[in-house]
């Protein structure tokens, strides 16, 4: 199908046929709103100034497709598939993207408002400049993906997957990320993770080096053999969390809750336990030196085989 007949089958909404496929076109400052395009797929299209308002687009595919200065608004994208797009300049808000596969797709400058990405599958996928607010992860898995500049705001990500990713000076904050996983080595050097709920999240081998995560809830969070050297932990509240092997060397933990911890094996030169609650901890076997503990609960608090 050309230009010319796709954009005479818009005029005729009622008759547009589900699983056509367009290829190799140039589309411009063309509104598709109420659109009804289901199980479509477009390969290798361009489109430029597009408006995709209250379109209906479930199990559609893009292929190889460039979208900018796009925007959709109260959209169905649920169940599609994006393979090695690039998506530039351009707003999706109040949108469904539930249970959609994304591989070797690039977002740049893209700004994302009340989004609904649950269950999806996100591989090798770039964030470049992103601002989101008020999405939702639940369940998403991201794997070896890189976030560039990017800013999240009071999302909901219960049960999400990092796998493997890229997030050097990531903000994400005041969001739900309750029993989310952060493994493969992930790289949150300077992150802003301030203000969220981690309760029972993972960080196993994560990289947290000169990371914000001020004011966190992290009730039985993993740091198992994670480097948060420099890490800034000010009032935490992570009862029953486990620190084992972790990499603490100058961390503040300034005004934390860490009852019944384990700081096993960890490396706790320099780090700041002021005003912090150490109520049964167990620093067995740590490596500590030029720590504070001024005004610390340190009662019940285990220090048995502790190194200099």
């Amino acid at each position: 199908m050309n230009l010319n007949e796709f954009l005479e089958l818009l005029q005729h909404p009622k008759a547009i046929p589900k699983d056509l496929e367009l290829t190799n076109l140039v589309i411009k400052d063309l509104n598709l709103s109420k659109g009804s395009l289901a199980n479509w797929t477009f390969r290798e299209c361009d489109f430029v100034d597009c408006s995709f308002d209250d379109c209906e687009m479930p199990m559609g595919r893009f292929e190889a497709c460039h979208l900018s200065n796009c925007n959709f608004s109260d959209c169905d994208l649920s169940d599609t598939h994006w393979n090695q797009c690039a998506i530039d300049k351009s707003v999706l808000q109040n949108t469904t993207l539930k249970r959609s596969e994304w591989l070797e797709t690039q977002l740049h400058k893209v700004q994302l408002d009340s989004v609904d990405f649950s269950n999806s599958n996100l591989t090798s996928t770039k964030f470049e400049s992103i601002k989101g607010i008020n999405l939702i992860f639940d369940e998403i898995s991201f794997y070896e993906c890189l976030f560039s500049q990017s800013e999240f705001e009071s999302c909901q990500g219960k049960a999400s997957s990092w796998v493997s990713c890229e997030m050097p000076a990531i903000k994400l904050v005041h969001s739900n990320l309750e029993n989310a996983r952060f493994l493969g080595n992930c790289n949150l050097t300077d992150a802003q993770l301030t203000d969220n709920n981690l309760n029972d999240a993972s960080f196993l081998e994560a990289t947290l080096t000169s990371a914000d995560l001020s004011e966190c809830e992290l009730e039985n969070a993993n740091f198992c053999d994670a480097d948060l050297n420099h890490a800034t932990l000010n009032r935490i509240s992570a009862p029953r969390s486990v620190w084992t092997k972790s990499n603490l060397n100058g961390a503040d933990l300034y005004g934390s809750n860490l009852m019944n911890t384990l700081l096993i094996s960890a490396r706790l030169t320099g780090t700041d336990f002021s005003a912090t609650n150490l109520y049964g901890a167990d620093f067995y076997q740590a490596i500590l030196g030029d720590n504070s503990f001024f005004r610390a609960n340190l009662n019940q608090t285990i220090l048995a085989d502790w190194q200099p």
